[in-house]
């Protein structure tokens, strides 16, 4: 630290969830999202996920989808100049939006949440 002025920062992320998710790269960019129980293993049906911008503009919804019965969410093709919200069915054009910034992945179903802060991708980046 001798060459900075300040320490370096430490950050930990602590949740408690029964939920997992698990994201499976297809052709051409095309992700699904599979969402489970922690404590069963089973697949978790009806969970809601919701792709939050975080910084310019918190808060900010970009997308929204919701597992089926087997557990698994087809998530629209996320491309640099945005994404298409799945619940709607207008064209990629007239739904785009920002991709730039920071974003966070909320799944809910019932009281349980879990929050997913790094990129989506399965390679993590």
């Amino acid at each position: 630290w001798a060459e900075r002025c300040d320490p370096p920062e430490v950050a930990a992320w602590v949740q408690v969830s029964d939920l997992a998710l698990s994201v499976v790269e297809a052709e051409r960019g095309q992700l699904w999202l599979w969402a489970s129980a922690l404590s069963t293993g089973a697949p978790a049906p009806g969970v809601s996920l919701q792709w939050l911008e975080t910084y310019p503009t918190a808060g900010r919804s970009l997308a929204r989808w919701e597992t089926d019965e087997r557990g698994w969410a087809e998530v629209p093709r996320l491309r640099e100049e945005g994404c298409r919200d799945a619940s709607d069915d207008a064209s990629d054009d007239d739904n785009a939006r920002s991709l730039e910034g920071t974003q966070l992945l909320v799944a809910r179903r019932g009281s349980d949440v879990l929050l997913w802060p790094a990129p989506l991708s399965s390679s993590g980046s």
